[in-house]
């Protein structure tokens, strides 16, 4: 589960965001968890590589897949801080997965 961090980080930058914990969906299926955001437009944050079956097949929310593994909440709060303004550019163009994933070194 990511941190309620991330939350507060989104809504300083303008963006509505809420934390599972705050829906009640806890506890609940990810194909229940992806419905919510489905019904409202939402883009759901996960580390879970399951709901990219979910984005695949529909058309009105978006995921954001976090695959860099464990890291501290402050290392997590800067990726997404660092990659925030080309996410919403993806959203924008109509990408419905997003990834983020660790750059590959030489």
């Amino acid at each position: 589960m990511l941190p309620r961090d991330l939350v507060k980080m989104l809504r300083l930058r303008g963006h509505e965001a809420i934390h599972v914990h705050q829906i009640g969906v806890i506890g609940t299926s990810d194909k229940g968890i992806w419905s919510y955001a489905e019904d409202t437009l939402s883009v759901l944050i996960s580390k879970d590589s399951d709901f990219e079956h979910f984005a695949a097949i529909s058309n009105r929310a978006h995921l954001i897949h976090y695959k860099k593994g464990n890291q501290t909440t402050a290392e997590l709060l800067g990726d997404i801080f660092q990659e925030l303004e080309n996410i919403e550019e993806k959203i924008k163009s109509g990408n419905r997965i997003i990834v983020v994933a660790p750059t590959e070194s030489i």
